[in-house]
């Protein structure tokens, strides 16, 4: 069975003053169904997406500080169904580009 990731009606980034920006990248022990539910509940959440590779999610994350982000991470971390968390600051996004459309 195929699947197909499609992203579309995507509005800009939120790009809120005061907010720091941070990428994750998170390992999940079985589905992750309840993870992806924890973040999408996130307020701004700019981007959260299934892969294939070394992350099972990656997220692009806004906080308003570096104290609610630390709460966060360690709320993750702290999960059964996470097994590993990896964090980086955007510093700057030079570039962010979505297309929507029909897989071929």
């Amino acid at each position: 069975s195929m699947s197909v990731l499609r992203i579309a009606a995507l509005g800009p980034r939120s790009n809120v003053a005061g907010t720091i920006a941070f990428g994750l990248g998170v390992t999940v022990v079985g589905d992750g169904a309840a993870v992806i539910d924890l973040i999408r509940s996130r307020k701004r959440l700019d981007f959260l997406v299934r892969t294939v590779g070394r992350y099972d999610l990656v997220a692009t994350v806004p906080f308003d500080s570096i104290a609610t982000f630390h709460e966060f991470i360690s709320e993750l971390r702290a999960r059964d169904d996470v097994s590993a968390v990896a964090a980086w600051l955007h510093g700057r996004i030079w570039r962010e580009r979505y297309q929507s459309g029909t897989a071929a």
